[in-house]
């Protein structure tokens, strides 16, 4: 894990192989599963669908409308599409809880 800013991060072959040693299966099938829920998740938000997992939050896609901007030699930054997800409310309490737990040892 590499640390930037006081943040972990995770890569996806590190997030992989966690997956397949706390679940008992291969690294392959970790990422098969992988692949399938992430590339079913971006086709139905690109459909339009918001997608909901309980306990965990929503993935959408967000509107953003244009803007100037003072760069490459453009005048106005069109309207443009912009991936979005909001944690679900348990997701947040469950974050505040641990991290709460951790400052206090």
């Amino acid at each position: 894990m590499e640390k930037d800013k006081n943040q972990l991060k995770v890569n996806k072959r590190t997030f992989l192989t966690y997956i397949s040693s706390r679940n008992g299966i291969s690294y392959e099938e970790a990422e098969r599963a992988y692949d399938m829920v992430t590339n079913a998740l971006i086709e139905q938000v690109i459909r339009g669908f918001r997608v909901s997992l309980v306990g965990f939050g929503s993935y959408y896609a967000k509107l953003h409308r244009g803007h100037p901007v003072q760069f490459e030699g453009k005048a106005e930054q069109p309207t443009y599409q912009v991936f979005r997800f909001t944690p679900s409310s348990l997701l947040n309490k469950r974050l505040r809880e641990e991290m709460n737990e951790r400052q206090e040892t």
